[in-house]
Formats: C-alpha cells, structure tokens, sequence
C-alpha cells in the first residue's frame, strides 16, 4: 500500500507541476487585458496645432505581465514616448503622444475636423496591440479658396508672374494674421477687411518647366495669447513660353523629293521673340521667316541619301524666359517625285 500511494502522490505532483509551467510560466502574456482609460482615447475639442500633447492611459487588468518592444503609428501625424514598455499585472502606464493636428485640414473643412490615428504596440512574443486615438480639430480661419490655384486654364507661362486674393474668415476670436512663404515661391501679404482677412499673394516668376507644389504658411493670434499655424496649398504647371505647332514633323525620303513641311513657332505672351536654328536633321534644308509674333520654320528634304531623321533644335528669347525647343523629325519612306 506505501509503494501504490506513493506512486499516486507522484503522478499528482507531475500534473501540478505541467499545470504550473503551462499556466504559471515567465512571460506569458494576455493582451486582451490591456485596456485604455475612457477619458484617454479621444481627446475633445482643441485648436488645430503641430504639436499637440496627449497621453493615454494603458491598464492591464490581467494576471501576467505585458512586455512591449516597439510602438508604431499608423501616420506620420504623431510620434510615441516611450519606444518600449512594460504593463504589469493590475498596472496603469502611460503613453506620451505629440499629434500633429493640422493634417486634419479644419481650415479647408468649414473650420472643423475629425482626427484619428492609431498606436500600434508589438510585443516580444509577436501580439500586437491597436490604440486609437480621436478628437475634433478646430481652426479659427476659413479659407475661401481653399487653395491658391493656377492650374488648367490658369496655367503659368515660364517667366511670368501671377497673383490671386484669398478671404481668410474668422471661426472665432482672432487677433491678428500673418502669413508667409519661400522667397522663391514668391511674396504674399495679408490686410483686415472688415471681419475677416485677404490674403494677397503674388507668385515669382518661373523658368522651369513642370508642377508647382508649395504652401504658404499662415499664423493666427487668439485672445489668449497663442499662436495657431496652418497652411494653404500653392498649385500650379509651368508651361513653355513658346509654342510650336506641330510638336512632331514627318519628311518623304526619295530620290527626288518635292516634299516640305512647315512649323509655326507662336508666343504665348510676348509680341516679339526672336527664334534661331541650333541644329536640323543630316540631309534637310531648312529657313526661318520672321513675322514678329509668329515664325515659320520650313523645312525639305535635300539629300535622300543622308536623310534618316533627327531633332530639329530651335532656340528662342522672350521677353520672359530663354528656351530651347526640341522638334522630332521623322522619315517617312514614302516616295514623292516629279511627275
């Protein structure tokens, strides 16, 4: 009867010790317990800003500790304080957030915008952890437009300047507007009309060729004392000053060839350019005739033999802007010869 209890009392005591290493072992972790205090996830109504400070409140209502590695933000609006941490069991441990509230865009929003993000935690045993964090951002300007616009119609010839007024309106008491933008871009100034503001902004000129995206930096005194920054975007498309018409040139090749093409060459602002020929296709002749605001580039085969295509290179000065216009010329195997 000893030897048989004793065997019993052994088999007990390996039951209660898998028990205790499967239940009890170092490191387990239950992440459903972790919970965020009511009063931290959405922090009400605030004024739009850049750096806005938060903190949310993480309690972790199991039995076993919860060991973060990393934090991760689902945007580039906020950043996390600390990178790692550790929630024990019945603890309450804080995150430090600063949110960068002005990607809420209020201003282009009637003056009001919601915000979330998410705090993504992993932990060292491969969990992972959404917090949310909510709010409503307030601005005290609306824009009207929402954005200094040049696109389109409106497009931007190479060396011109271009101005636009926008109405900033008060969505509470604001005390005084400035605003200001790269030196490059171009100038702006803002004067009170009334209850509100116009913006006047006047944009550089520019040579190069292509897209404009920028913004003008506006800041708003309140009654308090502190300082609310947004911005408005710039939009614009530098286009050449010159057009040529066509873009692209197609020559019969032949032996004998009575085959020409012409080019007009047209300003878009200015009532006289000056054009010259930098380099034509091995084989063609080419000649310019000047009729102030528009030239004529004619151009014929005079060597079919050398003839097989190339750039035809204009250069032309405005009052605006020097540019170089690149021509394709093609050869079209087609025969034309005198009947």
């Amino acid at each position: 009867m000893p030897v048989r209890n004793s065997h019993l009392l052994f088999a007990l005591l390996v039951v209660i010790l898998l028990w205790g290493a499967f239940f009890l072992r170092p490191g387990r972790e239950d992440i459903s317990a972790l919970i965020l205090d009511r009063n931290s996830h959405d922090f009400g109504k605030v004024w739009s800003t850049a750096k806005f400070d938060w903190t949310l409140l993480i309690r972790n209502k199991g039995r076993s500790k919860v060991e973060f590695a990393e934090f991760t933000s689902s945007c580039n609006c906020l950043t996390v304080e600390p990178r790692r941490l550790i929630v024990g069991p019945g603890e309450t441990r804080e995150l430090r957030l600063v949110l960068d509230l002005t990607t809420a865009r209020a201003e282009l929003h009637g003056g009001e915008a919601a915000f979330a993000a998410n705090v993504v935690g992993s932990t060292r045993r491969g969990g992972a952890v959404r917090f949310r964090v909510t709010g409503t951002v307030l601005t005290p300007l609306i824009f009207d437009p929402v954005e200094v616009s040049f696109r389109g119609g409106d497009r931007i010839t190479a060396g011109e300047t271009a101005e636009r007024l926008v109405r900033l309106m008060s969505n509470g008491d604001v005390i005084d507007v400035q605003a200001n933008c790269a030196a490059t871009l171009g100038t702006v100034g803002v004067h009170r009309d009334g209850q509100s503001w116009l913006m006047y902004f006047q944009l550089k000129p520019h040579t190069e060729r292509g897209p404009i995206n920028e913004v003008i930096h506006v800041g708003c005194r309140l009654p308090n004392g502190n300082i609310v920054h947004t911005t408005i975007p710039v939009r614009a498309t530098v286009v050449s000053d010159i057009v040529a018409i066509p873009e692209v040139l197609r020559l019969a090749r032949g032996q004998v060839t009575s085959d020409e093409q012409f080019v007009l060459l047209q300003s878009r602002s200015a009532d006289e350019f000056v054009a010259n020929i930098l380099e034509h296709p091995q084989g063609t002749r080419v000649q310019l005739s000047d009729n102030g605001a528009l030239k004529t580039v004619t151009m014929v085969v005079s060597d079919s033999s050398a003839f097989r295509g190339g750039d035809l290179v204009v250069g032309v000065r405005s009052r605006h802007a020097d540019e170089v216009l690149t021509i394709p010329v093609f050869a079209d195997e087609r025969e034309l010869r005198w009947e």
